[in-house]
């Protein structure tokens, strides 16, 4: 009997495939807390964010079915940092982001690394706005954006989950094991669950930086949700745009350098 492990990951979060791991990047501040619930959103097993460092972290299973990490459906739908309306690829099809994390007023992140998972994506909004930053022109992204990512696989009959400080010879931080469905469900929630159009795309670049613009890492844009379906790159009018602003996940692929 193998057991399904689910970890669902919502709010401020970048995903990319990189040494061998999923790369999971929570940007946090006072709003943005990381909060771990098990098998429902009632009261959270944890919150990962530390407000006066960094954190590194590691996911361990332990009884694996699998070691793989692959793309799953709805995978196209999470938001692409690469795709050709934000920062695209460079000439050799890599990505023009690198990593470099700076954060800054009040920010940090928790850098979590999973190895194994099919990645997808689930919940999609109808639509995105993608507007340069600062005075780009917002246009229509041109199709559905998920709403939250998931990550899925298997483990062998008692096997079970933990987090580790570092790395995965860290510290234990918390596990989990089969309940009583016999399955684990995680939910990752780095949403901010407050109204009106705070811009939460900008705090990605904490993490990431274009290395295209000139000067390097002055290339940004911010995003939001669009409530209907417009033709791809069509301009919009601030009365088309939602007024929720952008806090769902995202993915690098090809991932970010060096």
């Amino acid at each position: 009997m193998t057991i399904a492990v689910t970890i669902d990951i919502g709010g401020d979060a970048i995903i990319y495939e990189k040494n061998r791991v999923w790369n999971i990047v929570f940007i946090t501040d006072k709003d943005h807390m990381v909060k771990v619930y098990n098998n429902g959103p009632t009261k959270p097993d944890i919150e990962l964010a530390d407000a006066n460092r960094p954190t590194k972290l590691y996911f361990k299973p332990t009884g694996a079915a699998t070691m793989t990490r692959s793309h799953g459906r709805g995978y196209d739908t999470i938001l692409n940092l690469n795709d050709s309306d934000l920062h695209g690829s460079d000439a050799m099809g890599k990505s023009n982001l690198n990593e470099m994390p700076t954060p800054a007023n009040g920010r940090q992140y928790v850098h979590l690394e999973i190895p194994i998972g099919v990645l997808g994506g689930e919940s999609p909004a109808p639509d995105y706005w993608i507007a340069e930053y600062p005075g780009g022109v917002p246009a229509a992204h041109g199709h559905a954006v998920a709403k939250l990512a998931r990550l899925t696989f298997s483990l062998n009959d008692g096997g079970r989950v933990a987090i580790h400080e570092r790395d995965e010879n860290g510290r234990e931080v918390m596990s989990w094991a089969a309940s009583k469905a016999g399955d684990i469900h995680l939910l990752f929630d780095n949403d901010c669950h407050l109204p009106g159009n705070r811009n939460d795309f900008l705090n990605y670049y904490d993490w990431v930086t274009d290395k295209s613009g000139f000067p390097p890492g002055t290339r940004k844009f911010i995003a939001g949700k669009l409530h209907s379906k417009f033709a791809k790159g069509a301009p919009l009018d601030e009365k088309m745009m939602g007024r929720d602003g952008n806090c769902d996940p995202v993915v690098i692929d090809p991932p970010p350098g060096p």
